[in-house]
């Protein structure tokens, strides 16, 4: 049982394996560079973002995403599938083509649409069956809340594809670079960091204007003729904090690990209901 839906799960895991390919080819094209910026006596650096993540990416996160939220109807309907067939025996096709229609994992705006949802499934499930999807509680605030997020993630890829919110970057490999009174150059590697991104913006840098789509405040300093220089080392790596812009499944998590994080929780919801098949 649930085999059609582990397919549907391992889709969904071929697409985020993708995105994340996708995510890091992205990357290697180097869609960034370092900003200096003088503003009467202080210098502002900066890592500007100078191009937008590729639509192929998200239209691939779109797949993922209608994969996990079918493999949950798909949970549903195999679930069902024994006392369907034996309730179709005593109702003609019309009738039983209407209740199919309704065979789907139960989700609710509010409380009380969902547990009136969960008890129309009562006829076809076992006790223990029901008690796991009672448990879901798939509304806001609920256990399940992440579910309905998918749901409705589910909906707006129907429509456009998913807007992704770039909310900041991981950055290794930045050096600061001194030039002393004697010419000679001092080279120190920073620490590894974590910057948010902010509202895209233009930058005036060589005497042309530079637009970004999104800018990481670096660092500011005195200007000076012995005021650093910093500069991404030859070796450096950069990592995108790419999440939802809205209907995000956990709070604060990025793209790829709430879409690993929610293929993670199906199987499991999967498991949990072979095992209550054995009891």
């Amino acid at each position: 049982m649930f085999e059609d839906a582990e397919e549907r799960l391992r889709r969904a895991d071929v697409h985020i394996s993708q995105f994340e390919a996708g995510c890091r080819a992205y990357i290697a094209k180097k869609p960034y560079e370092i900003v200096t910026e003088s503003r009467g006596d202080v210098v502002h650096v900066s890592l500007g973002l100078t191009s937008l993540l590729p639509l192929p990416l998200m239209i691939i996160v779109g797949d993922a995403i209608h994969n996990l939220r079918a493999s949950l109807d798909y949970v549903v309907w195999e679930m069902t599938a024994d006392s369907r067939k034996i309730m179709a025996l005593e109702r003609d096709a019309k009738q039983q083509n209407r209740i199919d229609k309704g065979i789907q994992l139960p989700t609710g705006h509010c409380e009380k649409t969902f547990r009136d949802k969960t008890k129309g499934l009562r006829p076809f499930v076992s006790e223990n069956e029901y008690i796991i999807l009672e448990r879901l509680e798939i509304f806001p605030n609920g256990s399940g809340a992440h579910y309905l997020a998918l749901h409705e993630l589910d909906i707006i890829d129907k429509h456009r594809a998913i807007v992704p919110l770039v909310a900041g970057i991981w950055i290794s490999g930045l050096e600061e670079r001194l030039l002393g009174w004697d010419n000679q150059e001092t080279v120190r590697s920073l620490p590894d960091r974590y910057d948010k991104i902010t509202a895209d913006g233009s930058y005036w840098t060589s005497g042309r204007a530079t637009p970004f789509m999104g800018v990481a405040r670096l660092t500011s300093f005195s200007k000076n003729p012995y005021s650093p220089k910093i500069v991404l080392s030859n070796d450096h790596s950069i990592e995108i904090d790419l999440r939802f812009s809205s209907s995000a499944p956990f709070r604060d998590m990025p793209i790829r690990q709430s879409l690993q994080k929610l293929s993670f929780l199906i199987y499991g919801l999967i498991n949990d209901l072979r095992g209550s098949v054995d009891k």
